[in-house]
């Protein structure tokens, strides 16, 4: 039960994070601010399977402190 409330949990961050990374890049659009953010790794970091390999991506990101700032803001990370 413990397992499933973990995972559970997990899954919920992963998620949250993910709709954090999509809002930034609809706000970069609209801003358009894309060209101050790879799109490629936002892309990466959206598609990415776990939450560790989306902060890998996140880490490497020329604007990771925009995408942080976001997932604190919405207690995602």
């Amino acid at each position: 039960m413990i397992n499933l409330i973990k995972a559970t949990y997990q899954l919920k961050k992963q998620l949250s994070f993910k709709y954090i990374l999509m809002k930034a890049f609809i706000l970069f659009i609209m801003r358009k601010e894309l060209k101050k953010l790879d799109h490629i790794l936002l892309e990466k970091m959206i598609w990415s399977d776990t939450h560790e390999e989306t902060m890998y991506w996140a880490r490497l990101s020329i604007n990771c402190e925009i995408v942080r700032r976001l997932a604190i803001q919405h207690g995602c990370y």
